[in-house]
């Protein structure tokens, strides 16, 4: 589980994210689509066409200045339009 402070904004992709991408170019799209930045307090979530895993990208203050975390997780079925995710585990990339 990811503890998030309070003020913390979660911002979710709207459309699909092809996978393979890592930190680079999901800080870019951060950066170029949603014009902020990608070692700030917000959570950006990004997930996968299959709907079967999520990328979440985030700055906690521990990592290098340059590199947040991203983990990716993956829900035990397909995520549905109606359904919410329960990680089983993080798994750093």
């Amino acid at each position: 589980m990811i503890p998030i402070p309070p003020g913390v904004q979660v911002w979710l992709a709207t459309g699909y994210t092809h996978m393979r991408c890592g930190f680079p170019s999901l800080a870019l799209r951060v950066q170029e689509v949603l014009k902020h930045d990608p070692l700030g307090d917000h959570l950006f979530c990004f997930r996968g066409e299959r709907g079967d895993l999520i990328k979440v990208v985030w700055h906690d203050g521990q990592a290098a200045a340059d590199r947040p975390s991203m983990h990716s997780y993956k829900p035990r079925s397909p995520l549905g339009p109606s359904q919410h995710l329960k990680p089983e585990s993080p798994q750093p990339q």
